[in-house]
């Protein structure tokens, strides 16, 4: 039973309960000790699983008082900290990809140009995750991936831009004009 406020919710809202006893069809065991098992699943469609991990630690961190001392929480298959490495490694990679094309575009464009790509990178990038905010989706290895190709066409549409600039500026296309 769980009460919150007025509300109440027993073990009989969120589950069928029927006393008989059932032999067991499996055991938990954690180093060699027996253990109960809790696995949490299946997450909501679009939830994180990040958020949903740090909730379920929480939750138990809050309830560890009520529980006998002889009980040991222990996490085991936890994704959230493989999702949080490949977080990590997806920001380390695209300002490593950052620098190699600014320094690449330095030497063969100048300065300006560099800066103008070195820019438009994490911009679009940001811009990308706000746009992908807007419409309701989240964060996924698709979508990363998706970001990570789509840094390729960037960074090619980026120089290509800048170059005929550069060659319309020194063949004096955008010169000021005398009165």
């Amino acid at each position: 039973m769980k009460a919150s406020g007025s509300t109440v919710v027993t073990l009989g809202d969120v589950a069928v309960v029927r006393r008989s006893f059932e032999d067991p069809t499996g055991f938990a065991r954690l180093d060699g000790e027996p253990a109960v098992a809790l696995e949490v699943k299946k997450k909501r469609i679009g939830a994180n699983i990040i958020e949903t991990t740090n909730e379920i630690r929480n939750v138990l961190e809050g309830e560890q008082d009520r529980m006998p001392e002889s009980v040991r929480v222990t996490y085991l298959q936890d994704q959230s900290q493989e999702v949080r490495s490949t977080l990590g490694d997806l920001q380390n990679n695209v300002v490593m990809a950052v620098l190699l094309v600014m320094m690449v575009t330095v030497v063969t464009l100048g300065w300006r140009n560099s800066l103008l790509v070195g820019l438009s990178i994490p911009g679009s990038f940001l811009a990308g995750i706000i746009v992908l905010s807007w419409l309701g989706y989240t964060l996924n290895i698709v979508v990363l991936f998706s970001l990570i190709l789509v840094l390729g066409m960037l960074v090619d549409a980026a120089v290509v831009t800048t170059e005929l600039a550069d060659r319309r500026l020194a063949g004096g296309l955008f010169a000021p004009r005398g009165l």
